[in-house]
C-alpha cells in the first residue's frame, strides 16, 4: 500500500515538472523564439525599405552629377544639339536604367524631356508627368529648401516610379539655377526581384489605389498607423510583414508585404519538443531512481516491521526479525518497535497468568453456582415436599379432628341445657366451624392439592380466581390446552413461578387487567403473563452500585435455569 502512494505521489510529481516544464518552456521560451522571430521580420522589412531608399539614393546621386554640371547648365540656355547627341542617346536609358530623362527651366517649361520604354526602346508617355510643361506649384520643380532635392516615388498610370529632381547648377555648385533635372525609374517586377535578390528577402508591391490589391491586403494596410508603422500577421509558415510608402508629397503610396518564412518558431517548436522529451525522459528517471531508492531506504524496511505487526496480532508471535543496525530515523523507529514489543511480550505473559487464574477462579465459581443452584432446587423440592406434608397433615388429622369435634359439639347441642351453655356451645361450635375453613385456607396456601389432583390448568384457574377475588384485578387465563402431563416438580415450579409474579404485579405494577396466556410448543410449555401496569426496565446484567434489584424475577430465572 505504501509503495502504491510513494509512486502515485512521484507520479503526480513527475506530472507537476513536466507541466511546469511545458509552461515555462510554452509560455516563457518558445514566446522569446516569437518575439525573436517577430523582431527580425521587422527587420527583414527594415531592409526592404531600406534597398528602396538606396535605390532611390543612387538615382539622386546619379541625377546631383548630372544637374551639377558645366555642360548641362550651358545646355539649358543654349540648348545645343551636340549635348543631346552624345549624352542623351538610348543607350543612355538603358546603361542607367532610366524610363524618364526631363530638363525643365525655372518656369516649370520643357527644355529637354523624353520618356522610355527600356523593354522596347519606344518612346513612352508616363502620365501625370507632362513631358512639355510642369507647373511652378509641382512638387518635382517646387523646391522650398534650394539645397534640398526631390526625390522618392511617384505614383504613374504606368506603376510606381522611382524619381530624383535637382536643381541645375554649375559643376562647382555656383551661378544661380537654371533649371530642373527630373530623372525616373520604374519599381517594375524586374527591379523587385533584384532588389529582393541583393537582400534575401521576398516581397511583394502594390500600389494602395490599385484594384488588384487583395483583400486582407488592404485589411492589413488598414492596420498600419503613425503608431504602428509595420503590421505583422501571423501565417502558420511565414510570416506576412507590411509597411506603407509614402510618396514624394507624404501621401500613401505604396503596400510592401515581405513575407518571411518562421524559422525561428520552427525551430523554438522543434527545441521545445527536444526539451520537453528530454526533460520528460530525465524526469522519468529521476523518478524510477528516486522510487527504487526510497523502497529500498524506507517501503521495505516498514513493510518488514507492518509484517511483524501482523504476525504479532495473529499468532502472538513476539520474534522479531531484524535488518541492519541503521541510525537513522528507520533504525530509531526499528529499536523502539522492539522495545515495545518487549515490553507486549512481559505484558502478554503477565496477563496470560492473570487470565488462567481468573479462568480457575472462574470454573471454581462456575462449580459453586451449579452446586448452589442444585442445592436451590433440592432445597425447594424439600420445601415443597414439607408443605405438601403439612398440608397432608393439616387436613387429615386437625382438619377431621376440628370435623369431628363439631360434628360431636353440634350433637351435644342439641340434647336440652340451659340457656348460657346453649350460648356458650353455639359460640365453641363457630369458632370450630372458623379454624376448619381457616386450616382447609392454609393447606390451600401451602400446598394447593388441586395442583396435584387436577393438574396446572386447574391451579391457575383457581390462582386467577383467588388473586382476582382477594386484590380486585380482572385476571383472564387463556389456555389452549386443557391438560399438561408433566413431571410433578416442573408442575410446581411453574406454579409457584406465576404465584410470584402475580404477587410482583400486585406490589409494583398498579394494574387493573392480568393476562395469563398457556401454550404447548411441542414438548416446551410457555406461560406469558401480561398486565396493563407501569411495566419496568430490564436489569441490565451487572447491577449498579448501591442498588438492590431484588430477588423475585432473580430467583425465578435461577429456578427455571
Amino acid at each position: 500500500m505504501m509503495s502504491k502512494k510513494i509512486l502515485g505521489i512521484l507520479l503526480l510529481l513527475m506530472a507537476a515538472m513536466s507541466t511546469m516544464d511545458f509552461a515555462i518552456h510554452r509560455w516563457i521560451i518558445y514566446p522569446q523564439f516569437i518575439n525573436m522571430e517577430r523582431a527580425q521580420a521587422e527587420k527583414d522589412m527594415a531592409r526592404c525599405v531600406a534597398a528602396l531608399n538606396a535605390e532611390i539614393g543612387t538615382l539622386d546621386a546619379f541625377v546631383h552629377d548630372w544637374a551639377d554640371w558645366d555642360d548641362t547648365y550651358r545646355f539649358v540656355t543654349e540648348k545645343n544639339k551636340a549635348f543631346i547627341d552624345s549624352n542623351l542617346g538610348l543607350q543612355t536609358f538603358i546603361d542607367n536604367r532610366l524610363n524618364l530623362f526631363a530638363i525643365y527651366d525655372l518656369s516649370g517649361n520643357k527644355v529637354w524631356s523624353k520618356g522610355v520604354d527600356l523593354t522596347t526602346g519606344e518612346p513612352l508617355n508616363i502620365s501625370p508627368i507632362s513631358l512639355e510643361a510642369l507647373p511652378v506649384s509641382h512638387p518635382l520643380i517646387n523646391h522650398t529648401n534650394a539645397d534640398k532635392p526631390v526625390h522618392g516615388v511617384f505614383l504613374t498610370d504606368k506603376g510606381p516610379l522611382l524619381i530624383a529632381s535637382r536643381k541645375i547648377h554649375t559643376s562647382e555648385h555656383l551661378g544661380p539655377a537654371k533649371g530642373f533635372l527630373v530623372m525616373g525609374r520604374f519599381l517594375d517586377e524586374k527591379l523587385n526581384k533584384q532588389l529582393a535578390a541583393r537582400i534575401q528577402v521576398d516581397y511583394q508591391l502594390w500600389e494602395l489605389t490599385s484594384e488588384n490589391l487583395p483583400l486582407k491586403d488592404r485589411e492589413a494596410a488598414q492596420r498600419i498607423s503613425s503608431q504602428s508603422p509595420v503590421y505583422i500577421h501571423e501565417e502558420s509558415s511565414f510570416l506576412a510583414v507590411y509597411t506603407i510608402i509614402a510618396d514624394i508629397s507624404g501621401n500613401d503610396a505604396l503596400l510592401i508585404r515581405a513575407n518571411i518564412s518562421r524559422e525561428f518558431s520552427a525551430r523554438g517548436l522543434v527545441a521545445l519538443r527536444y526539451a520537453i522529451v528530454s526533460d520528460a525522459i530525465i524526469t522519468v528517471i529521476i523518478i524510477t531512481v528516486l522510487f527504487f531508492l526510497l523502497q529500498r531506504a524506507v517501503v521495505h524496511p516498514l513493510s518488514l516491521l507492518t509484517k511483524q505487526a501482523g504476525v504479532l496480532e495473529e499468532n502472538g508471535d513476539f520474534s522479531i526479525e531484524r535488518f541492519g543496525d541503521r541510525k537513522d530515523e528507520i533504525g530509531v523507529l526499528y529499536r523502539e518497535f522492539e522495545r515495545m514489543v518487549r515490553r507486549l511480550q512481559k505484558t502478554h505473559q503477565g496477563l496470560r497468568k492473570k487470565i488462567d487464574e481468573l479462568r480457575r477462579s472462574q470454573e471454581i465459581l462456575s462449580s459453586y453456582h451449579s452446586k448452589l443452584r442444585q442445592l436451590s432446587s433440592k432445597l425447594l423440592l424439600v420445601e415443597e415436599d414439607e408443605r405438601r406434608r403439612i398440608a397432608i397433615d393439616l387436613h387429615d388429622r386437625i382438619g377431621q379432628s376440628l370435623t369431628v369435634s363439631k360434628m360431636w359439639l353440634d350433637a351435644l347441642s342439641a340434647r336440652p341445657m340451659e340457656n348460657e351453655t346453649a350460648i356458650k356451645i353455639k359460640n365453641i361450635s363457630k369458632l370450630l366451624e372458623k379454624t376448619i375453613t381457616d386450616t382447609r385456607l392454609l393447606t390451600f396456601e401451602l400446598s394447593p392439592p388441586i395442583l396435584y389432583e387436577f393438574g396446572l390448568v386447574a391451579a391457575l384457574e383457581w390462582l386467577s380466581e383467588k388473586f382476582s377475588r382477594e386484590h380486585r384485578l380482572q385476571i383472564r387465563l387463556y389456555s389452549k390446552v386443557d391438560t399438561l402431563p408433566m413431571d410433578t416438580h416442573i408442575r410446581v415450579l411453574l406454579f409457584q413461578a406465576t404465584r410470584e409474579l402475580l404477587f410482583n404485579i400486585v406490589k409494583h405494577a398498579h394494574a387493573k387487567i392480568v393476562k395469563i396466556h398457556v401454550e404447548r410448543e411441542g414438548l416446551d410449555v410457555k406461560i406469558a403473563i401480561e398486565d396493563d401496569g407501569v411495566g419496568f426496565d430490564t436489569p441490565p446484567a451487572t447491577p449498579a452500585a448501591g442498588k438492590d434489584p431484588g430477588f423475585g424475577i432473580f430467583s425465578i430465572k435461577e429456578r427455571l435455569q
